[in-house]
């Protein structure tokens, strides 16, 4: 498993709930790794964020175990629950993080 904190900062008013997505990718853009849920572990809603204010998130991505040694990506984005729908970003509908090495 992978700990992993984030830190959100609305820029203004949100007004849908989203849950968190915390992927590890191969470089095929298989996850081999994820970490999903809702911010807070459900006890803080996207949706009572005030504007401006940094949320500390903790996740843990769990790592497939058939994951083969090697130089995986983390990436972490936003999507609404009910729909799939993810939200937008500069990058995309996602953000990269990091490269994250899986060993033997």
């Amino acid at each position: 498993t992978l700990p992993l904190t984030l830190f959100w900062q609305a820029q203004g008013t949100v007004t849908k709930d989203y849950t968190v997505f915390v992927h590890l990718l191969d470089t095929a853009g298989a996850i081999r790794g994820q970490g999903d849920g809702p911010p807070a572990a459900g006890f803080y809603p996207t949706t009572a964020w005030d504007s401006g204010e940094v949320v500390v998130d903790e996740h843990v991505v769990a790592v497939d175990p058939d994951a083969p040694p090697g130089i995986y990506q983390l990436v972490v984005g936003l999507y609404e629950l009910s729909t799939g729908v993810r939200l937008s970003t500069m990058e995309g509908d996602r953000v990269y993080l990091s490269d994250i090495e899986v060993g033997p």
